[in-house]
């Protein structure tokens, strides 16, 4: 099961609360979950990561960045670079 959020000390930072599931494919938002720095962040520590990250991710999608364009719930290009990637293993 994919994930959408991350649990940290009785906080829940949620992807989906801030509209990012609805524009980033879901298999990038569940990878993001599963990073390390973020999965075994304190609350303290994580609370710059989660701030940066929305910024981050905020920014590449307003602007359309090309790095969106391979990243949105849409692309070609991410649905092809996830089944090369199946194929590998």
């Amino acid at each position: 099961m994919m994930r959408s959020n991350f649990l940290v000390e009785g906080g829940e930072f949620c992807f989906k609360k801030h509209g990012f599931t609805a524009h980033f494919h879901p298999e990038f938002i569940d990878t993001l979950c599963w990073l390390p720095r973020f999965s075994g962040a304190t609350k303290k520590s994580f609370d710059g990561y989660w701030l940066s990250l929305r910024e981050f991710l905020s920014y590449i999608r307003d602007i359309n960045h090309a790095l969106f364009e391979h990243l949105h719930i849409d692309s070609p290009l991410m649905t092809t670079a996830l089944l090369n990637c199946g194929s590998r293993h």
